[in-house]
């Protein structure tokens, strides 16, 4: 079965506030909610997330060495379908923060993380981490965490944009895939016009084993009377 993008939803950006919520429609089958985090903030990170009320689990979390940007990658399999609420918490608000989700279907339901990985960089560089997928036909989500000033930051080509605020605290999310055959690839936002500080997280997911019909057979044994 392969992974299909569901839908995608954010927070806008949120400032000092904790907890902060906002809406989100998941469909189909086989389905994983993902929520990404980019942040402003120093020495805090979340300590939850719910989806109708059901706890996610955090993938892992990058943080700049010494510039305040900050993403988590956090995730849930067979999230409830229908409209519910994320609900997002903090240790303590940052100055900055905003909630990205993507839903998938297609995802396989045990054993569905395929591959992580994370970095932070300088001012002169793109936004860019390389995940080494495992499953053939897995599918990437990223997000990154900057700002703008008089930057200018360009998804991946070959990524789908599912955030770019736009905005001086800047924050950028993309998914891509399939990816096949498995092994490196690259997620990043490229950058122009003056580079700026960064954090970013990304992570990749199983496909569902394809449907297996199984034959019925049928036997016919002859009786004599």
């Amino acid at each position: 079965m392969a992974i299909a993008f569901d839908a995608a939803s954010n927070s806008g950006f949120q400032t000092t506030t904790t907890p902060y919520t906002w809406s989100h429609t998941c469909t189909g089958s086989n389905r994983l909610l993902a929520v990404k985090i980019a942040a402003k903030v120093s020495g805090d990170t979340v300590s939850g997330i719910t989806y109708n009320g059901v706890a996610l689990t955090n993938i892992r979390t990058d943080t700049h060495a010494t510039a305040p940007f900050h993403t988590e990658l956090w995730e849930l399999i067979n999230p409830a379908s229908g409209s519910h609420d994320i609900t997002v918490t903090w240790g303590t608000a940052p100055d900055q923060s905003i909630g990205s989700a993507i839903s998938l279907t297609g995802v396989i339901q045990t054993s569905h993380n395929d591959a992580n990985n994370g970095a932070e960089g300088g001012v002169t560089t793109d936004a860019t981490t390389t995940v080494i997928t495992v499953a053939d036909n897995a599918w990437l989500v990223n997000i990154v965490s900057s700002n703008t000033a008089s930057a200018t930051w360009t998804v991946g080509a070959s990524q789908t944009e599912t955030l770019n605020t736009g905005t001086t605290d800047w924050a950028g999310a993309s998914y891509e895939g399939p990816i096949t055959p498995a092994g490196g690839t690259v997620m990043n936002f490229t950058v122009s016009g003056g580079g700026k500080n960064w954090a970013t997280s990304a992570a990749s997911f199983k496909p569902a084993a394809a449907g297996i019909s199984i034959p019925v057979v049928y036997h016919h044994r002859q009786r004599n009377f």
